[in-house]
């Protein structure tokens, strides 16, 4: 029984420093959890300022980023315009580049064709300068012409002319039998190369049939077979 009161008293004691410490645990915590309520409740008295404060910075945050976003939405449109209109710009130079080459070529065919036709008119010049030489030289022969035909009608007339005092001589040496035909009759000098038997001296004689038309027939036509040897007569 002693021994058994002994352990008995022991763990009353060892209860009670057990409850001892438990208390002054129980008071420490409770002091500390106080104190943490306190620094807690004193902190929470902060928070709302400080939650006000975040929440106004979030947002402008998030107006940012609204506005950030539609100015990226505006930017890919815009790059995406640009994109576009840079494959088009590269489509219209490479149609510039055809149309480049084409113009070259065109312009080196119209060069050729403007050398053919410098050539063409260089040999038309040369044509019509020798036409013009020829227009010259046949109008130089016109007027020659001109001038020996105008020469030979003043022959002709010159020819009629004597003719026709050497039918009125005819005429009068035939109608009056008293005067006689003599050889003194006076032909032009440039008449004394024809023929000498189509003269009227030579037909002195013969019926009067005879030497009034086919006389002065036969020096007309032997005159102008002399004057005009082509057959150009006026």
């Amino acid at each position: 029984e002693v021994q058994a009161e002994q352990q008995q008293k022991e763990l009353n004691e060892k209860q009670e420093e057990i409850d001892h410490r438990l208390k002054g645990n129980t008071e420490n915590e409770f002091q500390l959890v106080t104190d943490h309520d306190c620094h807690i409740t004193s902190e929470c008295s902060v928070y709302p300022d400080e939650l006000d404060k975040e929440l106004d910075y979030e947002k402008k945050l998030h107006s940012n980023y609204e506005h950030l976003q539609q100015q990226i939405t505006r930017c890919s449109t815009t790059i995406e315009q640009k994109r576009q209109l840079q494959e088009q710009i590269q489509l219209n130079i490479e149609q510039i580049h055809d149309e480049v080459e084409q113009i070259q070529k065109n312009i080196m065919n119209d060069k050729k064709e403007i050398n053919q036709y410098q050539h063409e008119l260089e040999r038309s010049n040369t044509t019509l300068n020798q036409q013009e030489d020829l227009t010259r030289v046949l109008t130089q022969h016109n007027d020659e012409i001109s001038r020996i035909i105008q020469q030979r009608r003043q022959q002709i007339n010159e020819l009629e002319n004597e003719l026709t005092k050497v039918d009125d001589t005819l005429m009068n040496s035939l109608l009056h039998p008293s005067y006689h035909f003599h050889s003194n009759i006076t032909i032009p000098q440039h008449y004394n190369s024809l023929p000498s038997t189509n003269s009227p001296l030579s037909l002195s004689t013969g019926t009067t049939t005879d030497v009034l038309m086919p006389v002065r027939l036969q020096f007309v036509n032997s005159t102008l077979w002399k004057l005009c040897p082509s057959g150009i007569w006026v």
